[in-house]
This record gives C-alpha cells, sequence and structure tokens, in this order.
C-alpha cells in the first residue's frame, strides 16, 4: 500500500519538466508525502542551509504551516 503503483502514475510532458527545471534547476531534494513530525522533515530543512541545492516539498498534513516558517529561513525551499 506504499509508494507509486508504476501502472497508475503520470509521466510528466517535456513542458512540465521544462517548467520545472527553471524553477529548481537539475539537482535537489525532493520529499512527497503527509507531512507528518516523525519523517523529519525539519531536520532536513536544517540540514540544507548548508548546501547549494533546493528542497521541493509536495505533500500536506499537520506539520504545513511549521514546515512553512521554518522554511522562511531558507531560500533553497520550493
Amino acid at each position: 500500500p506504499l509508494g507509486i503503483d508504476q501502472h497508475s502514475a503520470v509521466t510528466a510532458t517535456a513542458d512540465i519538466l521544462a517548467q520545472m527545471r527553471s524553477r529548481v534547476g537539475e539537482n535537489f531534494f525532493l520529499f512527497v508525502g503527509v507531512l507528518r513530525y516523525y519523517k523529519g522533515l525539519h531536520i532536513l530543512l536544517n540540514a540544507l542551509k548548508d548546501t547549494d541545492l533546493p528542497l521541493v516539498i509536495a505533500g500536506d498534513g499537520p506539520e504545513l504551516a511549521k514546515l512553512k516558517k521554518l522554511a522562511k529561513n531558507t531560500s533553497k525551499v520550493r
């Protein structure tokens, strides 16, 4: 029950890929999932402050407001 079913996954079009590359570049960290405290996203956000790689978070959950507040401390979060 966990993960992405390859048969139902949507393939990104060339336009979508180009749009994402223009926003975040070629190299970035990606998190996809429910935003819960035990997943350690606050630790990941703090760790990325010392890198030049952006983080893309795709998800929603009870930690969204806290993570948005923490993300304001770094411009690398999209």
